[in-house]
């Protein structure tokens, strides 16, 4: 077989397969490997790696829409000195996902501007990075749903 035929077959089976970052990559990865006298484990495992690391980006991506949240916060931006009572080790547990594994809720309860919108979003972008699927919705929200569903005898 030729070099074209060749390449035409890998570009089909790639697209069939559905490797779309192997497709992109192959070829300058395959140069590169020449150049620096890579074995084929070493090539196929470069592909392998960058086909999952965009694949684990789009998912990550598609998470965060999902999420619907309002505004990207992180804890980082959260000033725990303006809220003493607040237990910063407490949040920074939580943020690990823990409360996740073990199917726990949180609820936060406060006067309106003490930053529970902001620990929410935060908790909920990190567990995105940590591969949850997460869901931002308010009270009032989630309420408005609920009476819909409510109507049409039927949750979404």
């Amino acid at each position: 077989m030729n070099a074209a035929a060749t390449e035409v077959l890998i570009e089909h089976l790639l697209k069939r397969l559905k490797l779309p970052t192997i497709a992109r990559q192959y070829q300058s990865l395959a140069r590169e490997a020449e150049e620096r006298n890579l074995s084929y484990e070493s090539y196929l495992l470069a592909l392998l790696e960058q086909e999952s690391q965009v694949r684990e980006q789009n998912q990550r991506e598609a998470r965060l829409r999902k999420a619907a949240f309002p505004i990207r916060k992180t804890l980082d931006s959260f000033d725990f000195h303006l809220i003493p009572s607040l237990n910063k080790n407490r949040i920074m547990t939580l943020a690990q996902g823990e409360f996740v594994k073990r199917h726990e809720n949180i609820l936060l309860l406060g006067n309106s501007g003490t930053g529970k919108s902001h620990l929410a979003t935060a908790l909920g972008l990190q567990m995105v990075q940590c591969g949850y699927r997460v869901k931002f919705t308010t009270a009032a929200m989630l309420v408005e749903e609920l009476l819909v569903a409510k109507e049409e005898h039927k949750l979404t």
